[in-house]
């Protein structure tokens, strides 16, 4: 290195170094949206069920996208049709050979063919695609209690940033009966939409 050479103290390739190891451990924060702001940023909330699940090329081939066809079971807001594409960045892509490629964001929800949702979205800018409002916030899964038969949301652990102080938090995993969670959002939207 040139400035071994020059015997001066190697300040750029300390910053580099330090750069790359502190990036390695990192991942995406996000500002944490509450109900009201995940309500009023939706065009649409459904319930339902993941159908189909694909990855592919965008149009310049320089990101993978993935689309989910989820089969609605309810409309809360909106007027959805009978299932909707969601599309969200990220996937992997197999070849017929076995070989593949993926990328992946660590902001951006997951999705399991045949797995129960409850979903805030956004219609996408172009065609007839919906994206999740605030990524991995607006996705919720819906499980069933074991012991009370109920059904449930299930909310995934996150780091999120409180939009306010932006102090960091972790969120840990929570279940929440899908009917009051359902109603308290329909009272949200009552309550904007006057």
């Amino acid at each position: 290195m040139r400035c071994l050479e020059k015997n001066l103290p190697c300040t750029y390739g300390l910053i580099v170094f330090f750069f790359m190891i502190t990036t390695l451990s990192c991942q995406a924060l996000m500002v944490e949206y509450n109900l009201d702001k995940l309500v009023k940023e939706s065009t649409d909330i459904i319930t339902g069920k993941v159908v189909e699940r694909g990855s592919h090329w965008n149009k310049d081939k320089t990101a993978i996208l993935t689309d989910v066809t989820i089969k609605i079971d309810k409309a809360i807001k909106g007027k959805a049709e009978k299932s909707i594409i969601v599309q969200y960045p990220g996937g992997e892509i197999t070849k017929s050979d076995g070989t593949g490629i993926g990328m992946g964001r660590s902001d951006t929800p997951k999705f399991d063919v045949d797995e129960e949702v409850l979903l805030f979205l956004k219609k996408a800018e172009e065609g007839d695609m919906f994206k999740v409002t605030a990524n991995f916030q607006g996705k919720f899964s819906v499980i069933e209690d074991k012991e009370s038969g109920k059904k449930m949301i299930k909310g995934a652990p996150k780091i999120l940033a409180d939009p306010k102080t932006m102090k960091i938090r972790e969120v840990k995993e929570y279940k929440v009966a899908l009917e009051d969670f359902m109603t308290r959002v329909k009272e949200i939207i009552n309550k904007q939409e006057k």
